[in-house]
């Protein structure tokens, strides 16, 4: 984005230069007198001397009349244009020859205090008409103005002046639109940040378009109708309040940083200062309080410099960035108020450099909020970041303190019984058969918890890994019916070879049918059917494991495969509940499927 605003701006400045300096020029030489006291006549004065003068006339923040007599040598007869720029000086008085008047001059009289009901708002400049003959006439001009004596003077032709306000009116267009564009960007990022300083840069902002219109002539015909006088009371009350408003954006910027603090209280100073300024322009002495702001706005130059060169702690932007930005502020700045306050000779280029003083400003004030938003917004999402992951890390603990209370809660309900059947067995001082089965049973049924326990570890850390290789699945029933003790009958087709990891698929048939055995009725045994099925295009082997619940009845499918799941009834019988999870996720990991059901579904 910067370097489109960065190549955006480069070609405003090469078309503003042609729209500014372009044109033919017709004025052989330029005088100027100042009438400290303004009672000269124009004849009084078309005998004084005059000191010679450039394209300018800058004279500061003056009470003084200034005239300036200036000599035209037409190129060919007809009509010629004096332009007088900028167009916020209160009041310019053009005397032309005229011998046909009582005095022997004729006079026009234009300036934002002296607008006539037929004046083009639309115009560029102050324009006299004016018809020399040749070889050369003399001219004189009258300025009176509260605000800084600063002024241009050019004659040319029509068709020249309107080629120049043809340009010039585009320029404008192009840099108000940029204007407006960091205008909306800034309200846009106010409302997503809420940040203070680009609240005070949304202020600045809009105050400097208002002022761009104003000193340019085209707050009138965009803003309506305007009394006579009320343009110049406007463009006044801008002049002051746009530096408060830049200057409370600068003091919120530096804040972050840690500079000196006297010279922020310096900073506070001069917004009192500025206020005082409005007070004494509301008062009537406006030219005191314009030279006052100009002088208050000179001293924001090292003021400026010197916060920045003081910054102590680190943000954003970093004060290397800051300091280099507050440079370049301070040189656009320092230029604008030499050339108001007289104390340099400009050239015709410092016209467009007071344009462009603005723009530059508010591009370095957008490039310092644009680096400071970019990095907030970064930092906040590595903050969103870090929120979620230690939400997902919470989680993650939440889930492992609940497995482990479910965990233990098993240990302790199913651990009870076969532990109490060998605290009993080892307190008899003789052992009768049937005592000693029930406690080799309830060590049985403790390695059995633990051995799952530990199996289903090592499926959730992803260690049981399948080691495939042919198996014989027909073998595997025939011995698990052997071993059931007439507890199983085994119905069975035939049987492939099916390639599977042995071990696993040994795990899941035990888990199965002694699950089966042991929630059955014990009158009637488990079946066990078994025949060859093809899934996806694969061989294999469909085994269903049917029994008749016993007193535990059904379990819950919807819940069956859950870890640590036990119907109520069930806990009759010593287990885990971890059996039916453990097969699941195995028979996963072994490419199969599996499903409950009781039969009638």
């Amino acid at each position: 984005m910067m370097k489109k605003i960065l190549i955006y701006l480069i070609f405003l400045c090469c078309f503003g230069l042609t729209a500014t300096v372009w044109g033919s020029e017709l004025v052989s030489s330029r005088g100027v007198i100042e009438d400290r006291f303004g009672t000269m006549s124009i004849n009084e004065v078309a005998k004084a001397d005059f000191k010679p003068m450039g394209d300018f006339l800058s004279k500061g923040f003056s009470e003084s009349v200034h005239w300036i007599r200036f000599v035209v040598t037409p190129d060919k007869t007809g009509e010629l244009l004096v332009r007088i720029n900028p167009t916020i000086l209160d009041q310019v008085v053009l005397y032309e020859p005229d011998p046909a008047s009582v005095n022997g001059w004729k006079t026009q009289v234009l300036g934002d205090r002296s607008y006539t009901d037929d004046y083009d708002f639309t115009m560029v400049a102050l324009e006299f008409v004016v018809n020399p003959s040749a070889p050369e006439t003399v001219y004189y001009l009258r300025l009176q103005t509260t605000s800084s004596s600063f002024m241009l003077l050019d004659v040319h032709q029509p068709a020249d002046a309107r080629n120049l306000d043809y340009r010039f009116v585009l320029f404008q267009a192009l840099y108000a639109g940029l204007l407006l564009w960091l205008l909306f960007w800034a309200v846009s990022d106010y409302v997503a940040g809420r940040q203070r300083v680009v609240a005070w840069f949304v202020l600045y902002q809009s105050c400097y378009i208002l002022y761009h219109l104003a000193i340019t002539g085209r707050l009138v015909p965009i803003i309506g109708f305007i009394p006579s006088g009320a343009t110049d009371v406007v463009t006044n009350y801008l002049v002051c309040i746009m530096p408060l408003t830049a200057l409370m954006f600068h003091r919120t910027m530096f804040a972050d940083y840690a500079p000196s603090k006297p010279a922020l209280r310096a900073l506070d100073l001069l917004a009192v200062l500025i206020l005082i300024e409005l007070g004494i322009m509301f008062y009537g002495n406006t030219q005191m309080a314009l030279h006052v702001n100009a002088l208050v706005k000179l001293l924001f130059v090292p003021l400026f410099l010197y916060l920045a060169f003081s910054a102590k702690r680190e943000a954003v932007p970093k004060i290397a960035t800051l300091r280099l930005f507050y440079i370049l502020i301070a040189v656009a700045q320092l230029d604008e108020q030499l050339i108001l306050l007289g104390w340099i000779e400009p050239q015709k280029i410092y016209l467009l450099v007071l344009l462009f003083q603005g723009i530059v400003t508010s591009g370095l004030m957008f490039s310092l909020l644009h680096s400071r938003s970019k990095e907030m917004m970064r930092a906040s999402e590595q903050a969103q970041q870090s929120l979620r992951m230690s939400q997902q890390q919470l989680e993650i603990e939440k889930r492992q303190r609940r497995e482990q209370s479910r965990f233990m809660d098993m240990l302790n309900h199913e651990l009870k019984t076969p532990l109490s059947v060998i605290r009993m067995a080892m307190g008899m001082e003789q052992q009768s058969e049937p005592i000693k089965q029930h406690a080799i049973q309830a060590t049985m049924d403790i390695d059995a918890i633990i051995e799952r326990c530990l199996q289903a570890d090592q499926m959730e850390q992803r260690q049981l890994v399948p080691k495939r290789q042919l198996c014989d699945i027909n073998s595997m029933l025939v011995e698990f019916e052997r071993n059931g003790t007439h507890q199983i009958s085994l119905q069975s087709s035939p049987l492939p070879r099916i390639n599977s990891d042995p071990q696993l698929l040994n795990i899941v048939l035990g888990n199965l049918i002694g699950n089966a055995i042991k929630y059955r009725d014990v009158d009637i045994p488990v079946q066990l059917d078994a025949q060859p099925h093809e899934y996806q295009g694969r061989e294999g082997v469909l085994l269903g494991i049917t029994n008749v619940p016993g007193v535990a009845g059904m379990p819950d499918p919807e819940q069956v495969f859950e870890k640590y799941y036990r119907n109520q009834a069930a806990h009759g019988n010593t287990g885990s509940g971890i059996g039916l999870y453990l097969v699941r996720n195995i028979v996963g990991l072994l490419d199969g499927w599996m499903a409950g059901c009781d039969t009638d579904r």
